[in-house]
């Protein structure tokens, strides 16, 4: 079973229990996310001042375990190690403010104010990327939890 970048929105309780009841025996559950974009030190100053600043008060608390890596989340399954991976996308300005949108803080911030988030760091993110055409590699670290399924039923 696999949980991509919403394991930290999940009722735990409740999900471990439907694993227990529909895993095959010694079946894998992975849950996988990530965290936030690199591009340039630059660009990721704005980046990040748009997360910490901006949309500082329209995350939920949930958001948290996905930025401690889901390690402070309860994992009663056998873990099991994973290598490191990295996720990357050959993006222009458009496709990262695209994506910057449709963080979860963002929709919260244009449902709550009304206005866009994106507007409050457009100058600056565009002065930061340069060429607005140009692509640029955009990389996110991702992080894993994968455990084998013992216990059914329990």
């Amino acid at each position: 079973m696999t949980v991509a970048s919403a394991f930290h929105w999940l009722d735990f309780p409740r999900f471990y229990g439907e694993v227990r009841r529909v895993a095959k025996p010694d079946g894998i559950l992975a849950c996988w996310g990530y965290k936030v974009l690199s591009v340039t030190p630059e660009v990721d100053a704005v980046v990040q001042r748009l997360d910490a600043e901006v949309l500082r008060h329209f995350w939920l608390p949930e958001t948290r375990l996905a930025v401690e890596a889901y390690r402070t989340i309860p994992f009663p399954f056998d873990e099991i190690d994973t290598p490191p991976f990295r996720m990357t996308h050959e993006w222009n300005l458009d496709q990262l403010m695209g994506f910057l949108g449709t963080w979860s803080a963002s929709l919260r911030y244009r449902t709550q104010t009304g206005r866009e988030a994106m507007d409050e760091i457009r100058d600056d993110l565009a002065a930061a990327w340069g060429d607005p055409d140009q692509e640029r590699e955009v990389a996110w670290t991702l992080f894993l939890r994968v455990g084998m399924i013992t216990g059914r039923g329990q």
